[in-house]
């Protein structure tokens, strides 16, 4: 007798929980939600706190005619010094600003380096002078014929903006008072 009864019961049970699985995904289904409301925010290029400036146009794009240790001889001209390393205090702590980006690989080597950057330690009209990086010598990765770019870095400035378009809230302490600083 106790066989039947649970074979009955676990039957009855399977059955409701058929039941119960076809009035959920109808359930499902039929379910609906307010529409959201989108709101138009315009973004002016520039420092800003939605987001980081993105990639920035290359200051310069050519080829590369020669490559001697760190030193890579471009076909171009650049402005001797302008893309330097700063000095930052005064005391020798030095701020790399630049990248040399291997746009294409084209040289006869082909090593693969396509997308390789180097920071930029000096530079004359013709020259540019770049960090070695580690991962094997600059004249073994950069040759004759690859297409090279050089970029300025994204620094706190271009994010946050500086002097009257720094985007840090004069209210510091947020008492409502004027006259607070930000420590610079």
């Amino acid at each position: 007798m106790k066989s039947k009864l649970q074979q009955t019961a676990k039957i009855a049970g399977l059955v409701v929980a058929a039941i119960a699985l076809c009035y959920a995904e109808d359930a499902q289904a039929n379910v609906v939600s307010d529409p959201v409301t989108a709101s138009k925010l315009t973004v002016n290029p520039g420092a800003n706190f939605i987001s980081a400036p993105g990639h920035k146009t290359p200051l310069f794009t050519g080829s590369v005619t020669a490559v001697s240790g760190d030193v890579v001889t471009i076909g171009g001209t650049l402005t001797a010094g302008a893309l330097n390393k700063v000095d930052l205090d005064g005391f020798g702590t030095f701020a790399h600003q630049y990248t040399l980006v291997i746009r294409h690989d084209r040289s006869a080597d082909g090593a693969g380096t396509q997308g390789d950057w180097f920071t930029v330690e000096s530079n004359t009209a013709t020259t540019v002078t770049v960090t070695p990086d580690g991962f094997g010598a600059t004249s073994t990765r950069i040759a004759a014929g690859d297409i090279v770019e050089i970029y300025k870095m994204t620094s706190l400035n271009d994010v946050f903006g500086a002097g009257a378009t720094l985007k840090i809230a004069a209210d510091v302490n947020f008492d409502g008072a004027s006259g607070d600083s930000v420590n610079t």
